[in-house]
């Protein structure tokens, strides 16, 4: 299991989201680490209604 949100994501894909924020707190929701050792990680501009990339 992944610690770090960046972790299990292609170059590629880490190129594609440089510059969008990563878990910011008014995201909603339980971010980062879980209590059950599972990861969940969005990345997501704050003004997105529904445009955003979460994984978990």
């Amino acid at each position: 299991m992944p610690e770090d949100c960046e972790a299990p994501l292609s170059e590629v894909v880490l190129a594609q989201l440089e510059g969008i924020p990563l878990n910011d707190p008014t995201g909603g929701g339980e971010l980062g680490p879980q209590s059950d050792g599972s990861l969940v990680c969005l990345w997501r501009y704050p003004q997105a209604d529904t445009t955003f990339l979460e994984t978990s």
